[in-house]
């Protein structure tokens, strides 16, 4: 027995083929401008981070902070920096518990404090360091 043409048939496929491509389309337009996006945000992420550490080498805690908190809250999809950015918090936070431990103003409770603070951010540094390695 022999098949019989059908025009419907034919129409449902390119109707078909191009709802594919159409979206094909769409995803590979959206996902360039993603890529520029998330390269403009790791730019500028990048110099929030710079400024972080120069900050951090001059002992201006608040302001290395700051800068590490402006960089979360403007560029979000800075992912990569992010990750360094986690670290570079643990290590401003290792280094004003540290100065909080040496200093002779404060009370036994805060230096007690502090060198629980400093032995706590040295764990999380080491542990994000291993984690942030392994991807």
């Amino acid at each position: 027995m022999k098949q019989q043409f059908h025009p419907a048939a034919l129409y449902s496929s390119r109707k078909a083929c191009f709802g594919f491509t159409m979206f094909f389309l769409f995803i590979v337009l959206f996902s360039s401008c993603g890529d520029n996006a998330r390269q403009k945000d790791e730019a500028k992420g990048s110099e929030c981070l710079a400024k972080a550490r120069v900050a951090l080498a001059q002992g201006d805690y608040a302001t290395a902070r700051n800068a590490i908190d402006t960089l979360r809250a403007k560029y979000p999809l800075a992912l990569k920096v992010r990750e360094e950015a986690i670290l570079t918090l643990d290590s401003i936070e290792i280094a004003a518990a540290g100065k909080d431990m040496n200093q002779d103003t404060i009370s036994p409770d805060r230096k007690e404090e502090a060198s629980v603070r400093h032995k706590f951010y040295l764990r999380k540094l080491d542990f994000d360091k291993r984690n942030f390695q392994k991807r």
